[in-house]
């Protein structure tokens, strides 16, 4: 008989508890101003969407601060 593992995902509180600090000093290594803000409005975002893969969270969590970051930093036309 095989048996299978079961992967328990985090929650949210547990992903945001993980990775909160890492994500404001990725913004903030990245030259954002409101490093802070950056990675609560990722979180904000990642709430309010339905991932296909939860394992796919903390990555999309990092593209989202990298994407905010340099919207924020880009000059007005």
């Amino acid at each position: 008989m095989i048996e299978t593992a079961t992967v328990t995902r985090p929650s949210f509180a547990e992903l945001f508890a993980a990775h909160y600090h890492a994500l404001v000093r990725l913004a903030g290594l990245l030259g954002a101003d409101d490093p802070e803000d950056i990675a609560q409005e990722a979180f904000s975002r990642l709430h309010t969407r339905r991932l296909r893969d939860d394992g796919a969270a903390l990555a999309h969590l990092r593209s989202t601060v990298c994407n905010l970051t340099r919207n924020r930093l880009q000059p007005d036309p």
